[in-house]
């Protein structure tokens, strides 16, 4: 009986800890998967800032996104960073939970630039919107330094 226990209680340890890598696997892949979406929208809004035939509306299709991305990006930050997902498959440095609000300074960041883009878009304002792209470019670079694995 004492065996019984015993085993019983070994696999629904190893039980547990296998669901809790699972479920880590899974926040993990999710964010990777936003903000892979995050750098998609970013990468065309630059392609198409040097592109004069492309029209206006499309770039500013790719900033709404953003501005939709980074705003969930920020709000959900603890849920797609929680504790114990900074192990397995993931380039998101031990900083990130380290210091943590400098990491949610840098995702405010990327918000209030995407939201720049989106603006200097809207107002067809050009120099406005060079600034606004050398600001999220700047964001963005500046958090994937500090917390990111290149």
């Amino acid at each position: 009986m004492r065996k019984l226990i015993l085993t019983l209680l070994i696999a629904l340890t190893v039980g547990s800890v296998g669901s809790i890598a699972s479920a880590n696997e899974t926040i993990i892949k999710y964010r990777q998967g936003h903000l892979a979406a995050m750098g998609g929208h970013t990468n065309a809004v630059f392609q198409l800032f040097g592109e004069t035939n492309i029209p206006l509306e499309r770039m500013a299709q790719h900033a709404r996104a953003l501005i939709e991305l980074t705003n969930a990006l920020q709000e959900d930050l603890g849920e797609m960073f929680p504790a114990g997902t900074g192990e397995g498959k993931t380039d998101a440095l031990p900083k990130v939970w380290e210091d943590w609000d400098a990491f949610s300074e840098a995702a405010d960041k990327a918000k209030s630039a995407a939201a720049d883009v989106a603006a200097a878009l809207d107002a067809q304002d050009s120099a406005a919107f060079g600034a606004a792209m050398k600001g999220m470019g700047g964001a963005f670079k500046g958090c994937h330094k500090k917390f990111r694995k290149e």
